[in-house]
C-alpha cells in the first residue's frame, strides 16, 4: 500500500502533568521519520495539540502541510485538489501562509436544525479500529457531543480550538454511536 498522502494527528503536545511534564515531539518526529523511509506520500498534520502552535511546529516537524482547528472539510478539500492536480490556493477555508509548507486553517462546520446549531458529523466508523484491544489496554469508549465552550477558564484551551459558539450533534447520531459501542463490547463511555 503506497499512499499519496498520509494524516498525522496532534492530540496533545505534552502529558499535561506538572512539573514532570514529557513532550510528546520526539515520538511524533519518530512517526514522521518512518513515513518518510518507508513512502514519498505528502504528510498533513492536525489536531488539538498542533493547532495550539501550528507556525512553530510547522516550521520544527518535517510535513508538508497543517491544518488548524476543524479538519474535516479542509483535508477533504486539500485531498480533492491533490487528487486532481490543481494549485493549493488560499481561500477563506484555506488561508495559506509561507511556503513550501502550508498552513491550512480548518473551516468551522456550523447547520442549524430547529434554530440549534448541529454539527453535520457523523457517528465514527470504527471498523477498523481494534476496540476489544483497546479497552483490554484501559482505553475506553468516547463520544463528542458537541464543540466550542461559551467559557474562558484560564487553563482551557477548547475555545481556542473550537470557538466559542456551542454546536451539538443530533440526538439521534449520538444515541446511534452509544449503541455500537455497546454491542463492540464497550460498557464505560466517556462524554466530551
Amino acid at each position: 500500500f503506497q499512499p499519496d498522502l498520509i494524516g498525522l494527528s496532534l492530540r496533545n503536545l505534552d502529558n499535561l502533568t506538572y512539573p514532570t511534564s514529557i513532550s510528546y515531539l520526539k515520538e511524533v518526529e519518530e512517526v514522521i521519520q518512518v513515513c518518510r523511509q518507508y513512502s514519498s506520500a505528502k504528510l498533513v498534520i492536525g489536531g488539538s495539540g498542533y493547532s495550539l502552535a501550528p507556525k512553530e511546529l510547522l516550521q520544527y516537524l518535517d510535513v508538508d502541510f497543517g491544518i488548524v482547528g476543524e479538519g474535516e472539510e479542509s483535508f477533504l478539500q486539500l485531498v480533492r485538489s491533490l487528487e486532481k492536480d490543481h494549485p493549493i490556493s488560499s481561500s477563506p477555508y484555506l488561508p495559506i501562509t509561507e511556503s513550501p509548507h502550508l498552513l491550512i486553517k480548518g473551516a468551522p462546520l456550523p447547520d442549524l436544525v430547529g434554530g440549534v446549531k448541529v454539527l453535520p458529523i457523523k457517528t465514527p466508523d470504527r471498523s477498523l479500529f481494534e476496540t476489544r484491544r483497546y479497552l483490554e489496554k484501559g482505553g475506553m469508549g468516547n463520544i463528542q457531543t458537541k464543540r466550542g465552550c461559551p467559557f474562558s477558564c484560564i487553563y482551557c484551551t477548547y475555545p481556542l480550538l473550537e470557538g466559542k459558539e456551542v454546536r451539538l450533534r443530533k440526538t439521534e447520531e449520538v444515541v446511534d454511536e452509544l449503541q455500537k459501542l455497546t454491542e463492540d463490547g464497550v460498557d464505560y463511555v466517556y462524554f466530551v
